[in-house]
This record gives structure tokens, sequence and C-alpha cells, in this order.
């Protein structure tokens, strides 16, 4: 853990601990509202939701942890849609804020947001697609069967009700 940055770090999880806690007083609250007040509670969630979320990269960046670990992505070599619009400035820029920094801290946080994907992190990731591709077909041959096996059971007692050889 990075021990120059404590505070900062501190900081961020108190503020999504609390974003966490204004999140499920608002998803209690949802449940028994509807229309105009419905509505204006869904937009409060996500924006506690966006700021949730860039607590997070901020925790992420002070602790070290590469940024493809806190967002991996399931496209090969994909990225997010912010950085692919060229947004990584801007974002930098927020998160910078969060910091309380002066600006020194956003060409660091570039750095760290468009840093690509280790190959030990790829090959875990093209692992765990091909292990979801295997479970994902395994199923449908599993249901192919079943589903099989139902239509012929079906047609056996279909053809038995109607007297047929």
């Amino acid at each position: 853990m990075n021990h120059e940055h404590q505070e900062e770090i501190n900081n961020a999880r108190r503020q999504i601990v609390e974003h966490e806690t204004v999140s499920r007083r608002i998803r209690s609250e949802m449940r028994s509202a509807s229309g105009t007040t419905l509505y204006d509670l869904w937009n409060e969630k996500r924006y506690v939701g966006r700021h949730t979320r860039r607590h997070s990269l901020v925790l992420a960046f002070l602790s070290g942890t590469p940024y493809r670990h806190v967002e991996p992505v399931t496209m090969r070599d994909a990225l997010p849609k912010y950085l692919i619009k060229g947004e990584t400035k801007k974002m930098a820029d927020e998160l910078a804020v969060i910091m309380s920094d002066d600006g020194s801290s956003a060409e660091a946080i570039c750095a760290w947001l468009t840093t690509p994907e280790t190959a030990e992190r790829r090959s875990w990731r093209e692992a765990r697609i091909a292990r979801g591709t295997a479970r994902r077909d395994a199923c449908r041959a599993a249901a192919a069967i079943r589903n099989a096996k139902f239509r012929g059971e079906a047609a056996t007692q279909h053809r038995d009700h109607i007297g047929s050889p």
C-alpha cells in the first residue's frame, strides 16, 4: 500500500462508504415511489453512483492498483468509452479535483488511465472468457438434450393418447 497518500486513501474510502449508504437509502425510498418522484430518485441514484465510481478510481490510483484491474474490459484490447472519445484529460482533471490536488496529478492520472493491459492480465481475461464460453456451450448442450428428451416423451404420450402405433 502506498503510505505516502494514506490520508487521501482513507478519505476516498470514507466517501465510498458514505455514497453506498446514500445509495441504499435511495433504493429503499424507490420501492414506495412512483411517477416523477421515482424519476427524481433514479437521477439522484445515478449521480451518487457516478461519484462513487470516481472515488473508487481515486482510491485505486492512490493505492497503485492498475486501472485495468479496476475496470476490466471484456473485449480484446477494448477501451472504455471515455478513453475512445478522447476524454481522458477530462476524467483525469475530475479525479484530480476529488483528490483536492492543484492539478499536478492530472498527467499521472492520464498515464494511469491509458496504461495498456499487461500480458498476464490479458491471458487471465482470455482464459476467463474461454471458460465462460465452454460453460455456456455445455449448458446449451444439456438444454438441447433435455428438450429432445421432452419432445420424445411428449411425442410418445401423444401417440399413445390417439392410439397410433
